[in-house]
């Protein structure tokens, strides 16, 4: 049954291909040795497993030999110790998704080394074409097949699947469940790293729903958020780092909730900003949110006295100085800055006030301004303090 390279071919060729009924069939082996316990006939046929394994190093092209013959024959045994055809297992696959037709082998067999399982016409992994239609198909009812979904793309994260043109069929397709409950698409997906937690919150609205996998597998595939690879998010049209419109909503988030920024927001924003657009928008100073308009970035010696306990007056290097200029705070007072309190009573101004304001304002005195004070009381005459 040796040919003379001393491989067992004959044997296999004979006894275990399809060429005629392989006495991996339970039926034809009962009947070739005489047995019909199914303990013992299985542990005769994982004796041939070893006849298996080292036949077939590489991919056969001899009749009744080739991966096409090999795959229908049920030659191997999947985490149940349930016996089926190598057509039905495939290498990259976990036993949690198995929702793409395809089994994931029993440990003992997923050891084997790749050429050999597919040599006998185990896949590699579903094609692109099945994820996808697969993905397609449970997103129609995505509530129910949530946990499902999750399972998938922490797959696609963590395996060496090709992302290749099947998969821009789903770029812009709401099917990855996030933590508020609902779903994104790839290019609104954020990781939840502890870097992105600082920066967005603990439960950012387009965070990944990572819990909605089971404990273990995420154990087993990504016991840590913070390793995904950011080679693979790429891939993948998932950002592993927030846009500036994530920053924006955050703050907004926040501020609504009357609460306390992550603790990198502004470093963030300190960082992006520049051409974008951020006017009019807010900053979290002692304990409260402040429109970035009422804010001073100037040098508080030479601010007028009585002005430097009614406005908040920061540094020029204050350590989120550029977001909050760009976003509306003032390099100098105005005019009305000074009259408004005086007229509201907040103010009391002194002689040298009058003094700054005769230097430095009266050429913006504008004719709505003649109009607005003229008839406010703003000058108390008392002899200068």
């Amino acid at each position: 049954l040796m040919d003379i390279s001393n491989r067992p071919v004959n044997f296999v060729r004979h006894f275990l291909s399809p060429r005629h009924k392989s006495l991996f069939d339970n039926e034809e082996l009962s009947q070739f040795i005489g047995i019909s316990e199914n303990e013992l006939i299985n542990k005769q046929k994982k004796f041939f497993l070893e006849t298996i394994q080292n036949y077939f190093t590489s991919k056969r092209t001899e009749r009744y030999l080739t991966p096409r013959d090999m795959s229908e024959v049920p030659c191997l045994f999947d985490k149940n110790n349930k016996w089926d055809s190598p057509s039905n297992f495939a290498l990259n696959i976990d036993s949690e998704l198995e929702l793409f037709d395809y089994k994931s082998l029993h440990d003992d067999l997923s050891e084997w080394r790749p050429e050999t399982l597919q040599a006998i016409g185990v896949v590699i992994s579903p094609s692109s074409e099945k994820i996808v239609n697969t993905i397609l198909s449970l997103n129609k009812n995505q509530l129910l097949n949530r946990s499902k979904l999750a399972k998938i793309i922490l797959w696609l994260l963590t395996s060496n699947i090709k992302i290749d043109g099947e998969f821009n069929k789903l770029r812009y397709v709401s099917w990855i469940p996030t933590v508020d409950g609902s779903f994104t698409s790839h290019d609104k997906l954020i990781i939840p790293t502890s870097t992105n937690r600082k920066i967005l919150g603990n439960d950012y609205e387009q965070y990944l729903d990572w819990d909605a996998c089971s404990k273990d597998m995420r154990e087993r595939l990504l016991d840590d958020v913070d390793k995904v690879d950011e080679s693979r998010c790429q891939k993948l049209w998932i950002k592993n780092n927030p846009t500036f419109n994530d920053l924006l909503s955050t703050i907004n988030k926040f501020k609504d909730s009357n609460s306390p920024p992550p603790e990198q927001l502004f470093d963030e924003l300190n960082k992006e900003v520049g051409d974008k657009h951020v006017r009019d928008n807010f900053y979290y100073l002692e304990y409260e949110w402040v429109a970035c308009n009422e804010l001073y970035i100037m040098d508080k010696k030479s601010a007028p006295t009585e002005l430097k306990d009614i406005y908040d007056i920061l540094p020029y290097n204050h350590e989120h100085s550029k977001y909050i200029r760009y976003a509306g705070a003032k390099n100098r007072f105005s005019l009305k800055d000074i009259l408004n309190p005086i007229i509201d009573g907040r103010l009391s101004p002194s002689h040298k006030l009058w003094d700054k304001i005769e230097n430095y304002y009266i050429d913006e005195v504008t004719e709505n301004d003649r109009l607005l004070y003229s008839d406010k009381e703003i000058y108390v005459n008392k002899g200068k303090n």
